[in-house]
């Protein structure tokens, strides 16, 4: 929703006319020249792009490679348990991925033991499991994170999320996973 700001004249009037309508003093001096009309959002705006707070002025949080693999961590193991796919729990095996990509060795240890076991998205073949992916990660703070991610089972079962993770007394946790689609 936009709104104009109207900008006021002043208007200086001398005498009435003689038929009782004030005439316009030519003597006086002419408003100052104005602009056209600003919406909110033009006026606003420029202030908060020099607000201290605006985004691009904040510090950006550089965080340690184990906090990303801590957040990944915690968004996978949060797809395992919420996803809208058949198999679900039932699969044969889980199959991940990170931005597109095999994650390394250290990071698939971190699932040893888990059932169903955990293996590299590349090993992934329809029938076999469960495909996740986790990627576009966004720091906003160093204890908020925005991803996406979902999951592939086969053409008419897979989906496409937004989350919000949190650290909550030192732990990653989901609070937001939006579905964006599904098919």
């Amino acid at each position: 929703m936009r709104y104009v700001v109207a900008v006021l004249f002043t208007v200086t009037l001398s005498s009435c006319d003689g038929a009782g309508i004030p005439s316009v003093d030519s003597a006086a001096s002419p408003p100052a020249a104005t602009a056209a009309p600003k919406t909110f959002d033009d006026q606003h705006s420029a202030k908060l792009k020099a607000s201290p707070t605006a985004e691009s002025d904040r510090p950006k949080y550089e965080p340690s490679e184990v906090e990303h693999a801590a957040v990944r961590e915690a968004l996978l193991r949060h797809q395992f348990k919420r996803n809208a796919s058949g198999a679900q729990q039932n699969a044969k095996a889980y199959f991940i991925q990170i931005d597109d990509k095999d994650p390394d060795d250290a990071f698939l240890n971190r699932f040893d033991g888990h059932a169903p076991p955990v293996r590299l998205g590349s090993q992934f073949r329809v029938g076999d499991g469960l495909l996740f992916h986790v990627e576009a990660f966004k720091w906003i703070d160093a204890n908020t994170v925005e991803a996406s991610g979902g999951y592939y089972e086969a053409n008419l079962s897979s989906s496409g999320n937004s989350y919000r993770l949190e650290r909550k007394n030192g732990v990653w946790q989901v609070t937001v996973d939006k579905m964006n689609w599904i098919s």
